[in-house]
């Protein structure tokens, strides 16, 4: 077919105009198409893949399919003790920093929560007498804007935000979700960030450098003057969730680290990760919900291996899932963190404390004992505080509840 004259070029043909049309709207259409299947294939957890952070909706939670009973396939704590190889890092203030302004926003709906107990305070345990009546303390030190809006880089990205932050020697390091800071404690000067959680982890590669999904923690090692900066992984393939954890080298946190990461359940989700310093090990709190985030599962406590990760070692990590109350898991508990130059007894067991999953009116406690060497061994020793109180010692540990865990 001959085409028409460059004469008649020069005006818009309809049947062109509206081809070109049809065109642009088909293709349109098929990068929909492209989305929609990749996202569908997303599962519906707390997640998001290489520089995509989390960024959680409140009082919208997921619809629970079962929170009393234990799904027939959850087959309990990850217990695999395989050593975990570490990778040793440049300075901090050397590594290309990630701008948080680069990660892509995700919106995604917390997991399922548990139902809460229905029974009716009793307040008995409430003070019924008045303290001495102190005069606040006068201000003093230096304050400054920390990781937020109004600190030039940080852009929000995540709700709520999950902040939290500890004092070193020398400094102060927060963390914002999916973003970090480190600040001179006595100057407030900015020394490095706001950048990217997951700028810390580019050294190690994996899903520890290609997520950012947050639920930060930092924690500091007073015995040791050493950092511990971690962030979760959720809805890596082929294991689920990781802990990826980075062990300063010196009290310097724009310093070297030595990072590791930790799987910590190949197929479910372990949400809400909080971890404390002890001597033998740092401990660490989790929610486990399955992958879809629909059924809370259990809560577990993990130890990963002190004493190697402060020397860059290869570690191990040991994990064991909290006492069912009437067939309910406990939820909102702590491990114990280590503040003073003062250590505990030598073999002193860690402590874990939270709210008792049937009754406003108890407290859930574990300790936790744990063995390494050649045969690492996780000890958890649980009992009702409230319930106990009044209680003669003796009855007291007859009530306890011993288990012994062996990976």
């Amino acid at each position: 077919m001959k085409k028409n004259s460059t004469t008649r070029s020069a005006f818009i043909n309809p049947r062109a105009l509206i081809g070109l049309v049809l065109l642009f709207m088909g293709a349109l259409l098929a990068l929909f198409a492209l989305d929609s299947q990749k996202f569908a294939a997303l599962p519906a957890t707390k997640g998001g893949g290489a520089g995509v952070p989390l960024s959680k909706i409140p009082g919208e939670p997921l619809p629970a399919t079962s929170q009393d009973q234990t799904p027939a396939n959850y087959t309990g704590p990850h217990k695999d003790v395989r050593l975990v190889e570490a990778v040793r890092t440049r300075p901090l203030r050397e590594l290309p920093k990630i701008p948080p302004a680069l990660a892509v926003r995700r919106e995604v709906r917390d997991p399922a929560r548990p139902k809460p107990p229905t029974d009716t305070p009793t307040r008995g345990f409430m003070q019924s007498f008045s303290g001495p009546v102190l005069s606040a303390p006068t201000p003093t030190g230096v304050s400054w804007d920390g990781v937020g809006v109004g600190l030039a880089g940080f852009i929000p990205s995540s709700n709520p935000p999950d902040t939290n932050g500890r004092v070193g020697a020398k400094q102060y390091v927060q963390w914002n979700n999916t973003s970090f800071a480190v600040f001179n404690k006595t100057t407030g000067a900015l020394l490095f960030g706001p950048a990217a959680g997951n700028t810390l982890f580019q050294s190690l590669g994996g899903v520890c450098a290609t997520h950012n999904d947050g639920d930060p923690v930092v924690a500091f090692d007073i015995l040791a003057g050493r950092w511990i900066l971690s962030q979760f992984v959720v809805g890596a393939d082929p294991e689920f969730s990781h802990q990826c954890v980075a062990v300063s080298q010196t009290e310097d946190a724009t310093g070297a680290y030595f990072l590791y990461d930790f799987v910590t359940d190949p197929a479910n989700f372990v949400d809400y990760p909080k971890i404390g310093v002890w001597p033998d090990g740092y401990y660490m709190s989790g929610h486990v919900f399955n992958s879809t985030g629909t059924a809370f599962l259990a809560g577990r406590i993990f130890v990963f291996e002190r004493e190697k990760m402060l020397k860059g070692l290869p570690a191990r990590q040991l994990q064991a899932d909290l006492r069912r109350y009437a067939n309910k898991p406990q939820f909102g508990f702590l491990p114990s963190d280590l503040d003073s130059l003062t250590p505990p007894p030598a073999g002193e067991a860690a402590f874990v404390i939270g709210p008792h999953p049937t009754s406003v009116n108890r407290l859930a406690s574990a300790r936790v004992a744990v063995t390494w060497g050649g045969a690492p061994r996780i000890r958890l020793t649980e009992n009702l505080i409230a319930e106990t109180w009044g209680v003669p010692p003796c009855e007291r540990h007859r009530r306890g509840r011993s288990s012994r865990l062996r990976p």
